[in-house]
């Protein structure tokens, strides 16, 4: 084989190499991002979080995998929108509100054990649009559950006032005498 036609080989495997880098198209995955809400509560009281799950306007998702920690001495996870757990983790999985749209929520019930402010968070995600790709998830929020304590009770006992009847009172009532006759 001559070399004018090797080389003429080379040059039109090498136009159709650099013709189809030219046309590649990469799909780039949607961007999304995990939120929630910031509840209170009183202390021994059911408290509701709710978790949104947004992605680009336009992609539609499909599927949600979502590991959360929060700290099991002042929450107990009670029940949720395709959840499961306890013991301080739960398992989000599913598409129950929501799915074929850019936002899916879930929203998670806890009794509260104990005031103070605890922090629901997330451990792992994964986000699917209805294409199967991965969303590529930009933020990460976490929830801030605040507990108040409940009503505390006056820890001064003494007397505002004292009336007898019949009859009158021997001194005068006042909240520092404690005998009377």
């Amino acid at each position: 084989m001559k070399k004018s036609k090797v080389f003429a080989m080379i040059s039109k495997a090498a136009a159709v190499f650099a013709a189809s880098l030219a046309f590649t198209i990469t799909a780039l995955a949607a961007d999304g991002q995990i939120s929630f809400s910031d509840p209170s509560a009183t202390s021994g009281s059911e408290v509701n979080v709710t978790m949104k799950i947004s992605a680009d306007e336009g992609t539609k998702l499909a599927d949600a995998t979502v590991t959360l920690t929060y700290p099991q001495d002042k929450l107990e996870f009670v029940s949720g929108t395709d959840s499961s757990g306890g013991a301080g983790t739960i398992r989000v999985h599913g598409v129950t509100n929501g799915g074929g749209s850019s936002t899916l929520e879930y929203n998670l019930k806890f009794n509260t054990l104990a005031a103070g402010t605890s922090t629901i968070g997330i451990d792992t995600y994964e986000v699917y649009d209805e294409d199967g790709a991965a969303i590529n998830v930009t933020h990460l929020g976490t929830s801030t559950v605040t507990v108040n304590s409940a009503e505390q009770l006056s820890q001064d006992a003494d007397l505002a006032t004292l009336e007898v009847s019949p009859g009158t009172l021997e001194p005068a009532f006042d909240p520092s005498v404690t005998s009377y006759t």
